[in-house]
């Protein structure tokens, strides 16, 4: 799977070059956009690929306040991705943040 970080550094080569990167192929490529130095993700709609050090305050906020309700993984990602955040994890990561 990619790191936020890997995907942000492999996505900006191939934004820029046209390489695609070895995890990904050329049509999951076709999914990024870069404008401004921020990476978005298409999958319907455009999502910001959130950068690593911002998680833990998505998921805190999505899970534990205001906007939050202690609801489970599935709302809680469903929450995150319908405010326009992304990153190649979000689900595996929201879920293991409502566990613990």
């Amino acid at each position: 799977f990619y790191t936020t970080r890997a995907l942000l550094t492999d996505m900006s080569i191939f934004l820029s070059t046209g390489l695609p990167p070895k995890m990904l192929n050329s049509s999951e490529c076709r999914n990024f956009c870069l404008l401004k130095d921020t990476l978005y993700h298409e999958d319907g709609i455009w999502h910001c690929v959130v950068r690593q050090f911002e998680k833990e305050t998505i998921l805190c906020e999505a899970h534990c306040k205001i906007v939050g309700g202690h609801y489970g993984g599935v709302m809680t990602t469903w929450k995150i991705w319908n405010n326009g955040l992304w990153w190649p994890t979000t689900m595996r990561d929201v879920v293991d943040y409502c566990v613990n």
